[in-house]
Parts: C-alpha cells; structure tokens; sequence
C-alpha cells in the first residue's frame, strides 16, 4: 500500500512563506503534475528514480537528489514501476523563494540537482515536518528559519559542485594542451570553445586555478618540448619550430631566446660547449 502523510501550516505573512509539507515512502509508480498552483513544491527525493516531462524534455530524478515544481508548471512525473519511490516536501511561497533557487541554480530550465549533504538536507526536512503543525508562535518561526538554513545548505553544496566543475574544466585544457600542443591552431578561444566556454571567463577561471594564463601555459608546453628535441634530436630549428605548433620559425626563435635567454641554435651548440 502507497503511504502519504501530509500537514498544513499555520503560516506567516512574509516574504517567504510555508503552506505545507509532506512525504510519501516506498511508494511504486507514483506519478504527479501538472502543479496548477501557485505555492513551489520543493523536494528532497531520497531513494528510487522517476521520469519528469518538462518542454519536450526528459529530466530523471534520482535518489538522493532535490527537485523543485514550479507554480503553475506543466512539469509531470512519474516513478519507476519496480523501484520504490521516497520523496519528502514543503510547499513554499514567496518572493524569496525563487530567488534563491536562482542563486543556487534551481530554475524551470534546470529544476533538478544531485545533493551532496544528503543527510543533512534530509534532517531538515524531517525537523521541519516535526514542527510543522504545532501552534506556536516559536514553531513557526523555527520551520522558517529552517527553510532559511535548508537554502544555506544549497548554497555550499553548489559551491563544493562549482569548485569541482571549475577543477575539472581546467584539468581538461591542460589536457588538451599537451596532447595538441603541435597545433598552430591551439589558443585560447579554441580551447575554451572546445569547454562550451566564454574565453574571458576561461582564461579568468584558469588563472586562478593554476597561477598562470593558458596562452602562457600553452608557451611552456611548446618550449619545454622544443628543448627537448634540441638536447635529443638533429631536427632542424625549422622542423623543431613546426613540430611545437609554430607556423613562423622567427616567432619560435624570439620565443625560445625571450624563455632561455639565447638562440635555439645557440642553446643547441651550448650542449657541447659550455658557456
């Protein structure tokens, strides 16, 4: 049998404001929306996997995850058949109330995010449901400020994900880097459109991670190999400068003499002849 529990809230008028919460267990193939309301339905889905249809689209939900039904969304979902389906509620309302979802990156576009803090976004949610149909004024109050601290939770779990994706896009361009290095065409914009990403921002984002821009870095995987295949190679300076990605062996020799101070030419005859 499918249980549901659900509770009203005596509310506050405020900008942000709750009107009732609730939780359905080990439920199989619930479904639910369009959410013809005006209240945002916000969830915390804890295990078992659905399906949402939202404008042509097919988003999964999954465990371990929150969710947001937007007022007046055509949004419908429906569980899986096999697996059972847990999910806990609050209904909210309010000016805020989008407006964190904004800040946190929960939109209509993109109502759904994997969770980090898991348990403690559910602790919060299971608090919340214990004071929620209490009649005092200090209740009330608290499952407001809970539904504050549950935004705060958000926030820092999007901070710990920005910080991992922003890792990994500058793991992936030092990546590129080395493998293409002989590419004349390897820059800075073809790399950050490579990422699907503006290359200001890359190249902001880049710096701060690592210390240095890409096109420097782009230089010190060029030079580094260039010096090798002078210590190891009778490759010309020539043939060295087109197989490090210079399309103009004059570039590469002022580039060469501005990093080490002397000609490729000279740095090669230095080998043998100390200076």
């Amino acid at each position: 049998m499918n249980k549901y529990e659900e509770k009203n809230f005596e509310g506050l008028d405020s900008d942000l404001m709750l009107s009732y919460c609730g939780k359905r267990m080990e439920n199989i193939g619930h479904s639910y929306g369009p959410h013809m309301r005006d209240d945002y339905l916000i969830y915390y889905i804890k295990k078992g996997e659905a399906v949402l249809s939202a404008d042509n689209r097919r988003i999964l939900l999954s465990g371990e995850g929150f969710f947001v039904n937007f007022p007046y969304s055509d949004y419908v979902y429906r569980s899986n058949e096999t697996r059972p389906w847990s999910i806990k509620w609050i209904s909210a309302k309010g000016n805020l109330v989008e407006r964190y979802l904004s800040l946190i990156g929960v939109t209509r576009e993109n109502p759904y995010i994997p969770l980090k803090n898991a348990q403690e976004v559910e602790s919060l949610f299971d608090e919340m449901y214990d004071f929620f149909d209490r009649p005092s004024l200090a209740a009330r109050i608290h499952c407001i400020s809970l539904l504050h601290k549950l935004f705060s939770l958000l926030a820092l779990d999007k901070t710990e994900n920005d910080r991992e994706k922003k890792g990994k896009y500058v793991r992936l361009a030092q990546t590129m880097i080395e493998e293409r290095y002989s590419d004349p065409s390897l820059s800075v914009s073809t790399i950050a459109s490579a990422l699907y990403l503006n290359p200001n921002y890359f190249s902001i984002l880049y710096k701060r991670e690592t210390g240095k821009t890409p096109k420097s870095a782009i230089l010190d995987v060029r030079m580094r190999n260039a010096e090798k295949m002078l210590r190891f190679t009778d490759l010309s300076v020539k043939e060295i400068a087109a197989k490090v990605g210079f399309s103009d062996d004059l570039h590469f020799r002022r580039s060469f003499d501005a990093r080490y101070g002397m000609t490729p030419s000279a740095y090669r005859r230095s080998l043998s002849f100390p200076i």
